[in-house]
């Protein structure tokens, strides 16, 4: 059983990994906008690094780096109350761009169609880095 386990774990995470670096598709859009982004614009890694990971020269920072710490770890967004992310906090997050605090995040990071499935497998592979 504990194998069986294991084997879903790191297929789950592996999922996490592939929606991350655009290797499967995500759906979203940006704030207040109909049309649907195209899939070179909605992958994580186009706007976001993964803590500890060595920084990429050739293009821009805009949102943090994304893992276990910055995730669970209480911070406040632009003075705002401080808040920390679960997986069903993170998945309203992506989904509505509104963190646990209820505090929107910025407009420009798209809102995401996700199913759960989907949206845990990326919480469950941020959470190892």
């Amino acid at each position: 059983m504990q194998t069986a386990f294991l084997c879903f774990a790191d297929t789950t995470i592996q999922k996490g990994e592939n929606l991350f670096y655009g290797r499967e598709t995500l759906k979203g859009t940006l704030y207040l906008h109909n049309r649907a982004l195209g899939t070179a614009f909605v992958r994580c890694m186009n706007c976001h690094q993964l803590q500890g990971q060595s920084k990429f020269t050739n293009r821009a920072d805009f949102g943090p780096e994304l893992g276990a710490r910055f995730l669970q770890t209480e911070n406040s967004l632009r003075g705002g109350p401080a808040r920390a992310y679960d997986a069903d906090s993170f998945c309203h997050m992506l989904r509505t761009g509104m963190d646990p605090s209820q505090i929107m995040i910025r407009t420009d990071m798209p809102r995401y169609a996700l199913s759960d499935d989907d949206c845990h497998a990326l919480w469950r592979f941020l959470l190892v880095h």
